[in-house]
């Protein structure tokens, strides 16, 4: 019986010490995963869930100066590698609906963070005030600033300084081209076959903006920048995915605007091909386009019917807007593009101020080219944009001083019934009798 008994307590015992070493084996295992670098867990943890989850950990105090900072990320740059020549206009990009496409930000190419005042005009050039004096840092963007007192407007600082010709043998029209940036290629190519007094208007979506634009400011170019929007053939053509939308919000629309308005700075305006598609957002829109006039900026219609809405605003801002005389885009649509000179040259020669308006593709720039010869050997003027938008008064050039009522640009009749005397006095004003149709 004893002998029973003694066993029974030596396998108690045997059974509680066993239990006591599993206690320390599986106490010593939680001890060593505490002992894990908590990082690492978090790190493990976050990247199971969705990409923009984070785990908030309470009873953390943060040291700020060493806490991570994520900086605003771009949109998706185009590939410009992938552009040939040929590129035309014309291509589009399917998209099902208005909703922002999703953006893979491992593999996009982003330009490096710009800073006010990073980027300086030619120290040379004391006419042109820094950047840094021009602009603002609104929502994570750098921004043209809103002029006010003696602060220049980004349109008057960045355009270019033209000096018309002493003699004025004809009309001045613009040759604008869009989409510059996107192609390399074309880029260069539109500049050795052109002279600089043409416009470049930057795409937003081009690869380093930003430099570009530098580029073109070194070497005497006038630039604007791009500003993409929905239009009626939305969604069979594309503007991108900064572009502004008529079934979002004014606060994603601003955004964009903002995002496009900080590629690069440096810029005299805006270019757009807007057309009736926010007729059913007008006050949103309008709150936009006002934006682009308050900060400054000139703003070109590349669409030869022009927007009502636009124009309507831009008549607090004088000498800040036009529309496109003709957009060889548009034109190419129903006729031969071995045709568009003549074209131009008869808008040209019933017109003292045209705007001539290509996308930039090999085609255009030939075609441009031509346009180009055959209205200089017409006796007419190339200049930049800003010039044949700002048809404030110039100058008085007389050919002939003892000829009476000659101006630069001969008698009153040179350009049919309906010039004034202002136009004989070669004021180019909008009262010449000529100022409100040459955009028509």
């Amino acid at each position: 019986m004893s002998n029973e008994t003694g066993t029974k307590i030596v396998s108690r015992k045997v059974f509680l010490a066993g239990v006591g070493l599993t206690i320390l084996v599986y106490g010593g295992l939680v001890a060593g995963l505490t002992l894990v670098d908590h990082s690492d867990t978090l790190a493990g943890l976050e990247s199971s869930l969705a990409s923009k989850a984070v785990l908030i950990i309470q009873n953390q105090k943060i040291n700020m100066d060493q806490a991570h900072v994520t900086e605003h990320h771009e949109p998706p740059i185009v590939d410009t590698e992938a552009l040939s020549e040929t590129h035309s206009a014309d291509d589009v990009h399917q998209v099902p609906d208005h909703a922002e496409p999703a953006v893979s930000h491992a593999d996009v190419q982003q330009d490096a963070p710009q800073k006010i005042g990073e980027h300086q005009p030619d120290p040379a050039n004391k006419t042109i005030p820094s950047y840094n004096a021009l602009s603002e840092r609104v929502d994570d963007y750098t921004i043209p600033l809103k002029p006010h007192g003696d602060t220049p407007s980004a349109f008057e600082a960045y355009r270019k300084a033209y000096a018309p010709p002493s003699i004025v043998t004809g009309n001045y029209y613009a040759l604008v081209f869009y989409d510059y940036g996107l192609s390399d290629t074309l880029s260069e190519a539109v500049r050795q076959n052109l002279p600089n007094d043409i416009t470049l208007a930057i795409s937003p979506y081009a690869a380093s903006a930003s430099a570009k634009r530098e580029d073109l400011g070194a070497n005497e170019y006038e630039s604007w920048m791009m500003l993409p929007m929905e239009t009626l053939q939305f969604p069979a053509v594309d503007p991108g995915p900064k572009a502004l939308l008529t079934r979002t919000s004014y606060e994603n629309n601003q955004d964009h605007l903002y995002w496009t308005l900080s590629r690069a700075q440096g810029y005299a305006g805006i270019v757009a091909y807007s057309d009736t598609a926010f007729a059913q957002a007008k006050p949103v829109f309008g709150a936009l386009m006002k934006e682009v006039f308050d900060r400054g900026l000139g703003y070109v219609d590349l669409n030869s019917d022009g927007n009502a809405q636009i124009g309507s605003i831009a008549a607090r801002y004088p000498n800040r807007y036009a529309q496109a005389s003709v957009n060889f885009d548009k034109y190419s649509a129903d006729y031969s593009g071995e045709d568009f000179p003549e074209l131009a040259t008869s808008i040209v020669e019933n017109r003292i101020y045209s705007i001539l308006v290509f996308p930039l593709t090999a085609q255009t720039i030939n075609i441009a080219a031509q346009t180009h010869e055959a209205l200089k050997d017409k006796g007419h003027h190339l200049a930049p944009l800003s010039y044949v938008l700002d048809q404030s008064e110039k100058p008085v050039i007389n050919l002939s001083p003892n000829a009476k009522g000659v101006g630069s640009h001969g008698n009153a009749d040179d350009h049919g019934s309906g010039a004034s005397n202002s136009h004989s006095n070669n004021s180019h004003g909008q009262g010449n009798g000529h100022g409100n149709t040459q955009h028509h």
